[in-house]
Parts: C-alpha cells; sequence; structure tokens
C-alpha cells in the first residue's frame, strides 16, 4: 500500500500529519533538552510524525521509540520509517498506563516526552498515572516532556467569528472539561500537573503559536477544517439544536479559510527532572 494513500486509513491519521507538517516541528525539538540524550520514548506517539522528526536529529545510534494504543496509528508510521529507512526508530502498540508497558517498550530512557496525550487524560482524572508511568520508563536523573497546547475557542482569532458560531465556540472549552472528554486548556496546567506528579525543577515554555493567518498554512487550515462536525456534535445536541450541526460547521470552515482572519494556538512544553536516589 501507498504510504500516501490515506483513504484506506480513518481521518485522525490524517489529521495528525497534516498537524504536523504545518506546526514548527524544528522549534519543539530545539527546545527539548537533548543534551547528551541517546534515548527517547514518546509515548502516545499517534503515526510517530514527531518522534520521526526527533529521531532524524539524534542520528542513527540513538534508541527511538515511540508507542501508541492505536495499532492503525502504528502501523501507518512504520510504513513511513521503512520507506525513509530509519533503522533507529521503533514504533510499538501499547496503552501508557498498563503495567506492563515496560515489557513493550522498554525502559531506562533518557527522555520520555508525550505530545497531546494529557488533554486527554486530565479530564478522566488519568493525568497522575500517565506521568506515574512515565517516570518509571525513564532513567533515574532522565527527563519528562510534555508538549500541551493552550486551546481556547473564540478567544484566540480576530475578527470575532459570525455570531452563531462565536456563541457555540465560547462553550466548546467548558463543555468538553465537564463532560470528561478533553482539557483544551491543558498547556497552561503544565506547571502545576508536572509537579503535582513529583518530578522536580519544572519548567514550562511556549515553543509555538501554531499561527493561521489569511487561510495559510494550509496543513494547519485542513487540519482544523476535519471533523468539525463531529467535535461540534456533542455540545450542539446537548443544548437542543443537533440540527445546526452542518450550518456551525462550514461557517468554522470558512472562518479558517477566510483571507482577513488571524487565529494562534500558544504550545507549551514542560520539562522536568527525576531525582536521583
Amino acid at each position: 500500500m501507498n504510504v500516501q494513500d490515506y483513504e484506506s486509513f480513518t481521518s485522525d491519521i490524517e489529521a495528525l500529519e497534516l498537524q504536523a507538517q504545518g506546526e514548527n516541528l524544528e522549534a519543539f525539538i530545539y527546545a527539548l533538552p537533548l543534551d547528551r540524550v541517546e534515548s527517547v520514548l514518546e509515548v502516545g506517539c499517534g503515526s510517530g510524525a514527531f518522534i520521526r522528526a526527533v529521531a532524524r536529529v539524534l542520528g542513527p545510534e540513538a534508541r527511538v521509540c515511540g508507542v501508541d494504543i492505536s495499532e492503525d496509528h502504528i502501523n501507518y508510521g512504520q510504513q513511513i520509517v521503512q520507506r525513509d529507512s530509519l533503522r533507529n526508530v521503533s514504533l510499538v502498540v501499547g496503552d501508557v498506563l498498563d503495567e506492563g508497558i515496560a515489557d513493550v517498550v522498554g525502559r531506562d530512557f533518557d527522555l520520555v516526552l508525550c505530545r497531546y496525550v494529557l488533554m486527554y487524560m486530565i479530564p478522566k482524572s488519568l493525568e497522575k498515572a500517565c506521568l506515574s508511568q512515565m517516570k518509571r520508563l525513564a532513567r533515574s536523573g532522565g527527563k519528562v516532556v510534555c508538549i500541551e497546547p493552550d486551546v481556547n475557542f473564540g478567544q484566540e482569532r480576530f475578527p470575532s467569528p459570525p455570531d452563531k458560531l462565536s456563541r457555540i465556540l465560547s462553550h466548546l472549552v467548558a463543555y468538553y472539561s465537564q463532560h470528561g472528554l478533553i482539557e483544551w486548556r491543558s498547556g497552561i496546567q503544565l506547571y502545576h500537573h508536572l509537579r503535582s506528579a513529583g518530578i522536580m525543577d519544572v519548567e514550562v515554555k511556549l515553543v509555538d503559536g501554531r499561527i493561521i493567518q489569511g487561510g495559510f498554512p494550509k496543513q494547519l487550515v485542513e487540519h482544523g477544517s476535519k471533523d468539525v462536525e463531529r467535535l461540534l456534535h456533542p455540545y450542539l445536541e446537548y443544548i437542543g439544536v443537533p440540527e445546526l450541526v452542518d450550518e456551525v460547521a462550514e461557517q468554522w470552515r470558512e472562518y479558517l479559510r477566510s483571507p482577513s482572519n488571524f487565529l494562534y494556538t500558544p504550545i507549551f512544553m514542560g520539562i522536568g527532572t527525576l531525582s536521583v536516589p
């Protein structure tokens, strides 16, 4: 199968790859504490776009691993790894919350990271378990890194969207958080969660603005346009107007594509060090 043939995969995989193409991955990698790092694990790696980029920077001697619960995502990523001859990269299926995860990925990594994972853990009160497992997989004195966005629908764009879309966006963050689905504002919570997990010397820094201006970059516009109906439907059904899904979704897409509009999403990186016994 051609690795570019997205039609055989879920739209989530395409969205992950588009997001990575539109983001400034070089800025993320530059911000990582990679000095003297010889082994890296990414938990919840999706299709592996980020860990593949890290592997290219570290070089063929590094031990680089990605793990994700989705077999489809891992299979897709493995095809790219093979195509690009990234022999130092291992992508495996597994759940970071499983007690036996170390038997799947190994242990004693210099750096264990996750990207856009805690935003799904926090509403379910699983962030402590996730960070505890990440600590177990890192070596003594190693680093734990989390990359998370601060998505504040309706407040991170100018000019304001149409009234109907604007009113709905203003409630999405609270709805998703309160119903245990997604914590869109996970980025500003990183310092708290890393410290609460017993991780030392925590530093949080802004690593990207993920800007869309005038309908560019196209990859982020396409990423933001995917599965809009699926995002909107739970809230619109909750307030009793599910029939508005198609109309509001189209307003969203038109807003993203407009040559007059500016949108941004701050992306934060939290870095902590594990204590040495």
